[in-house]
């Protein structure tokens, strides 16, 4: 692992902090479901010592390795439940948690809502905008229909009030 390559015409032209931050994440990406994957390893893999790793990382960030670490896995498993890629269990063990209960905590203590709480509210959004596409449909304008969208427009007005459209006013944090 040591001597991790950064393929990205960009990555010149990038400070030397974000330079080592690009390749910290990406070390880390690459042993993510690794549950046994610490500072020791990060530290091989980057090829510097773990003094200086926790030194340097300090310095830029303020979190130490062992904090830099879970965040960046808690990060990323908040984007997989936000693709609905697999159930919350199945994700902390994903993004390198040995438990589930533990990483029900540690995301909790980071974004203030549990994991099935994020599920639940994407699940709770697409029904919203489900709904909302139906009662937004106009019907033909018959005698029957004329009824239709007076019901379909009483609804929709309910609907919004009952489907808040932004994070917030679910209470959400937002990442």
């Amino acid at each position: 692992m040591p001597g991790i390559e950064v393929p990205d015409n960009k990555f010149d032209q990038l400070s030397r902090n974000e330079r080592f931050l690009r390749k910290l994440d990406q070390v880390i990406l690459s042993e993510m479901a690794n549950e046994q994957f610490g500072v020791e390893q990060l530290a091989e893999a980057l090829s510097i010592s773990r003094v200086q790793l926790y030194r340097k990382l300090h310095r830029i960030t303020q979190k130490n390795v062992s904090q830099y670490i879970r965040e960046y896995r808690l990060k990323k498993a908040m984007e997989m439940l936000r693709k609905d890629v697999a159930s919350a269990s199945e994700i902390a063990y994903l993004v390198g948690f040995s438990s589930p209960s533990y990483f029900n905590k540690c995301f909790h203590d980071f974004y203030g809502i549990t994991p099935g709480s994020v599920v639940k509210f994407i699940s709770e959004e697409e029904d919203s905008k489900k709904i909302k596409s139906i009662f937004s449909r106009k019907f033909p304008r018959d005698k029957n229909s004329i009824e239709l969208n007076r019901i379909a427009e009483l609804n929709k007005d309910n609907i919004s009030s009952n489907y808040p459209d932004n994070e917030t006013d679910k209470g959400i944090a937002q990442s």
